[in-house]
């Protein structure tokens, strides 16, 4: 199985002004930094919580149909399923006509799409020969960045404050890896957003 972005966001989750905020930063030696730090940060908590905080379509290759499909990553919205590729027995990539499955969202608009075939059909047989047997595109995210949960964007920023504080991998005068695990208030704030597939 493999993700790759068809669309990535066009914005962070946090700006580089909510960022500077947060850090109490005033001067601009230090932007190209921050913008760093907070993309890092927005990868881990993305990473740690298996969900993509703003909106964008991804192709989801997997070997072979399953009894029911779930796609990897949360949140996708009811009309998140965008199309489902298959190369038949010759090779020839098809796209499964909407009508032959059933997409339903768990947990609301906040989890996975879980996609079925639709009453009396079956998921066709797909070429196993190839690289791409079956490709699900789908979009995920919260939306643009002032839809992503202020508890998620409070985590990124303390994560990347953390990072700009501390420079090195271990947190100065302890052993201490610098970790979601040892940083209680950004574990707290990610509890209700944690999903695992």
């Amino acid at each position: 199985m493999s993700l790759a972005v068809v669309t990535p966001p066009s914005e962070p989750a946090v700006s580089l002004a909510e960022a500077k905020a947060h850090l109490r930063v005033d001067h601009a030696d230090d932007d190209a930094l921050i913008e760093s730090l907070v993309a890092a940060a927005s990868d881990l908590v993305e990473a740690y919580t298996q969900r993509r905080l703003l909106t964008q379509a991804l192709d989801w290759t997997v070997p072979a149909f399953r009894p029911v499909l779930v796609t990897p990553l949360a949140p996708v919205t009811a009309d998140g399923v965008v199309s489902i590729k298959y190369r038949d027995a010759g090779g020839a990539q098809r796209t499964l006509d909407p009508s032959a499955y059933i997409v339903r969202c768990g947990a609301g608009e906040h989890g996975p799409a879980v996609i079925r075939p639709a009453a009396a059909t079956t998921w066709p047989a797909p070429d196993y020969n190839t690289a791409d047997p079956v490709v699900l595109r789908f979009t995920v995210g919260f939306g643009a960045a002032a839809d992503v949960p202020a508890p998620i964007k409070a985590a990124i920023l303390l994560v990347a404050g953390a990072l700009y504080a501390n420079r090195e991998a271990v947190v100065p005068g302890t052993s201490s890896p610098l970790s979601l695990d040892t940083a209680p208030a950004v574990t707290a704030l990610l509890i209700p957003y944690l999903w695992e597939p």
